[in-house]
């Protein structure tokens, strides 16, 4: 199957909000988690602010370029359907999120806890997006 730009624009725009969305529904829960581990900080709190809205802009376009990756790789993807949504959010999730994971974890003092709560989010929000991008761009 050749690349299809109006299929990837379309799935790309879901994945992007499927990750969007499911950023902003974590936020509250990654604050709770930096609560738990560091007592002394004031009590956190959803405020939608500039990083914020940065961070779910990312994720937005982040989705986007996933899915034209998805849409010039989709040949090479084991699977069908769903399948090979999930396939590829694996093979997203050991590249992009772990990687990350691992960096920040040589390079910053966050605790372990608090590093694998964003590899169980990562992993979720790959899954989530996977499978959208995939049945859309099937559907498409």
């Amino acid at each position: 199957m050749a690349f299809n730009f109006r299929k990837a624009l379309i799935s790309g725009i879901a994945g992007g909000i499927v990750l969007a969305l499911i950023q902003i529904l974590w936020l509250p829960v990654s604050g709770g988690v930096l609560s738990l581990l560091y007592p002394n900080m004031p009590p956190w709190s959803f405020q939608l602010n500039e990083v914020m809205v940065r961070l779910i802009a990312f994720n937005f376009a982040e989705g986007l370029i996933f899915a034209f990756v998805f849409a010039i790789i989709f040949s090479g993807i084991p699977g069908k359907g769903l399948m090979k949504g999930v396939n590829y959010a694996l093979m997203l999730f050991f590249v992009n999120t772990v990687v990350g994971v691992g960096f920040a974890y040589l390079a910053s003092p966050f605790p372990l806890l608090f590093l694998a709560s964003q590899m169980l989010i990562g992993l979720v929000q790959l899954l989530a997006m996977g499978a959208a991008v995939a049945i859309i761009y099937e559907k498409v």
